[in-house]
């Protein structure tokens, strides 16, 4: 049982923003009722009651007869940022973890955090999470959705956060509040908070606290459970409101950034997050309200100008040009000079060129297997042939779950553990979040036998 008298000094805040959550909000509180390994930590829960219409409240009050532990804070509907924001002001705790209400803790989570946490004297401590619920299935949510292990591997290495966003972007980049466990102090002398009044908050605060952080560490530990259920803020339709938040949230990390420091910045914007929150942003908008509002999409234009350079002469690398290509080809150039649009195109196509011509993809004389059956691999095939021409080499593509289908676009498709049957000279990767797996998975089947190139990492693509 978890609780604590008012003179007990509290180690760890747990803060959870409560709307109309009746349904999922026992089972909640149970899995922290429920933590184990708990001795001498002592805690408190604070339950922001957001302005909840159903039982939400009833179930906090019944539930605080039972647990002296639990406080209640109502206020009137502002939000779920402003709901954390509340829980933050009254912690007493010296970690403060943040817990939604319709998900929960697995069995020893807050012991766990609270151990690492103390040992390697951190500022922030990652960890990874289980997706369940009703519409998991439906929507195709994988199983590995949160787990970063396979991509980090069982790293517990303490680097600074700009380190952390630098190594391991995208492909452990999880900006969720629920998979963080932070000290309190920290976030008051950084003077970390939500953005109030906006959707998204998650990522703001996530990236904050990376370019505050002197000291995080990742573990591979599964410590939250994430529900995906109908009427959530995650699985929800998108809105105007949702897609202009997207917008806002890309500006409120590059201020904070901005007034953190010129290195932060840098870092942030070399990492391609800001530039993904824009696309994001623009896929968003656009297909459901197209190109009806120009001016609306010329500040999105504007803010991504602001970020990486207004003028063609300043997109000197090619994932900056290749960015504000495709920013422009989601609206179909809406704005953008005609003049301006030939000269975006023909400078994107020309380095696009001077990198996929280095590809060993047209000599006829060459076996080349492209290792992933994904967008990357799609898209590596289509440029090359609008840029530089017919694919001559013979081509594989090889996969590591490799089913009854033997082709995979009109190709041979092979695993990975098969390679000695074929006649391979190249390996190309084409994955980003998977590609130092499947590199591993190269070496530790073949040793150096191939020449392996891989797309993401040498060529930026």
């Amino acid at each position: 049982m978890i609780g604590r008298q008012v003179t007990v000094v509290v180690q760890v805040s747990i803060i959870i923003p409560v709307y109309n959550v009746e349904k999922y909000l026992e089972e909640c509180l149970d899995s922290i009722w429920n933590q184990y390994n708990m001795q001498d930590i002592t805690t408190e829960i604070i339950a922001v009651n957001d302005g909840s219409t159903d039982n939400s409240l009833y179930i906090l009050q019944n539930a605080q007869k039972k647990h002296s532990c639990l406080e209640i804070i109502s206020q009137n509907n502002c939000g779920q940022g402003a709901a954390r924001n509340i829980g933050i002001q009254r912690a007493q705790g010296k970690y403060i973890y943040f817990l939604d209400a319709d998900d929960c803790l697995t069995g020893d989570a807050i012991s766990k955090c609270y151990k690492i946490s103390e040992k390697n004297n951190l500022d922030v401590l990652l960890f990874d999470a289980y997706v369940f619920g009703e519409l998991k299935e439906g929507l195709g949510i994988k199983d590995d959705t949160y787990m970063r292990k396979e991509v980090i591997g069982n790293c517990s290495n303490i680097m600074c956060g700009i380190e952390f966003l630098k190594k391991y972007y995208p492909v452990a980049y999880n900006p969720s509040a629920c998979m963080v466990f932070t000290r309190r102090d920290f976030l008051s002398k950084n003077e970390i908070t939500f953005p109030e009044g906006i959707y998204h908050e998650d990522i703001a605060l996530h990236n904050k606290l990376l370019f505050y952080a002197d000291r995080v560490q990742y573990v591979s530990d599964c410590l939250y459970k994430r529900r995906y259920r109908a009427d959530s803020t995650v699985t929800a339709k998108p809105t105007k409101r949702k897609a202009e938040d997207l917008l806002r949230i890309t500006a409120y990390s590059w201020e904070d950034a901005l007034n953190i420091g010129e290195y932060q910045a840098i870092c942030l914007k070399n990492t391609r997050i800001l530039q993904n929150l824009l696309i994001l942003w623009a896929n968003t908008y656009s297909s459901i309200w197209g190109i009806e509002d120009l001016d609306y999409i010329k500040e999105g234009y504007a803010l991504a100008g602001k970020i990486y350079g207004k003028t063609i002469e300043e997109w000197n690398c090619f994932c900056d040009i290749n960015f504000i290509y495709n920013l422009y080809s989601i609206f179909d150039f809406a704005g953008i000079d005609n003049d301006v649009q030939i000269s975006i195109t023909e400078k994107r196509n020309r380095m696009l060129r001077d990198i996929l011509i280095e590809l060993p993809l047209g000599d006829e004389a060459m076996c080349v297997g492209i290792y992933g059956t994904g967008k990357m691999a799609n898209r590596i095939l289509e440029d090359y042939e609008k840029v530089v021409g017919s694919i001559k080499a013979n081509i594989y593509f090889i996969d590591s779950n490799v089913g009854r289908n033997t082709k995979y676009k009109e190709r041979p498709l092979i695993n990975i553990n098969k390679l000695n049957d074929f006649q391979i000279d190249y390996i190309l990767i084409a994955s980003t979040k998977y590609e130092a797996v499947m590199r591993k998975n190269i070496k530790l089947l073949y040793g150096s036998r191939y020449e392996v190139i891989c797309l993401a990492d040498d060529y930026k693509l």
